[in-house]
């Protein structure tokens, strides 16, 4: 792995140190074990969620994913776990509770909300790029642990109505406990989305920033209305 594989990012002029911070500890997460996927087979998935991404604008029988699928197949990830990835890394606003019932069935419950977590991080992470107009860095080259992955089982989660266990009762909004049923997935992401979206002062309804709190909702609903997000 790159000794500073963010190094782009952080010779932007005015570039913030939590963001390049948040994104270097992405990709030092993606390289050791998760709950339910080994490092290398991490690596893998983050590499096919960002070729899914990229393409995410093409009809689905010009895109080509070869190369990151013979990647995943090396690492032993099932074609389940890798149509899912693609799915939810270029499609996700097509996905519904029947699809998600079947991607639960072949793999797991757990290792999806693994599978959501690393789309929505390399997604960010892309996004991002694609917005400053710099290039995607390279994942890393190699795991930095090789050891099995933790199978932890968080405790107090349970069926709220969703497409998966969260934990219950919560006291933040829902959308940050989606997650919850996979804590590394869900640190992944949310580590990486808090640092991109606020310097820590989300609550508060005022704040001294280039653009208001208003005008940061009002880009955030419209983000998410031309994606179609159904939350």
């Amino acid at each position: 792995m790159d000794s500073a594989p963010f190094g782009s990012h952080r010779d932007v002029p005015g570039m913030p140190p939590r963001i390049v911070d948040a994104l270097q500890q992405a990709w030092d997460r993606l390289a050791r074990p998760g709950t339910w996927w080994s490092a290398s087979q991490q690596l893998a998935l983050a590499g096919l969620a960002r070729s899914a991404f990229a393409q995410r604008t093409e009809a689905p029988w010009l895109r080509n994913h070869d190369a990151e699928r013979a990647q995943a197949d090396a690492a032993g990830i099932e074609p389940a776990a890798q149509d899912a990835m693609i799915k939810l890394a270029a499609d996700a606003r097509t996905i519904d509770r029947e699809w998600a019932q079947r991607s639960v069935d072949a793999i797991g419950d757990a290792a999806y909300v693994e599978l959501v977590a690393i789309a929505a991080t390399m997604a960010a992470i892309d996004a991002f790029a694609e917005g400053i107009d710099v290039p995607s860095e390279p994942l890393p080259s190699e795991p930095l642990d090789a050891g099995p992955p933790s199978g932890e089982v968080p405790d107090g989660v349970g069926d709220i109505g969703a497409y998966v266990d969260m934990l219950e009762p919560f006291a933040g909004p829902n959308v940050g406990r989606a997650l919850t049923l996979c804590p590394t997935g869900n640190r992944l992401y949310r580590d990486v989305g808090q640092a991109l979206y606020h310097d820590g002062e989300f609550l508060d309804l005022a704040w001294d920033r280039p653009i208001s709190r208003p005008q940061a909702e009002l880009v955030a609903t419209t983000v998410s209305a031309a994606s179609e997000c159904f939350y």
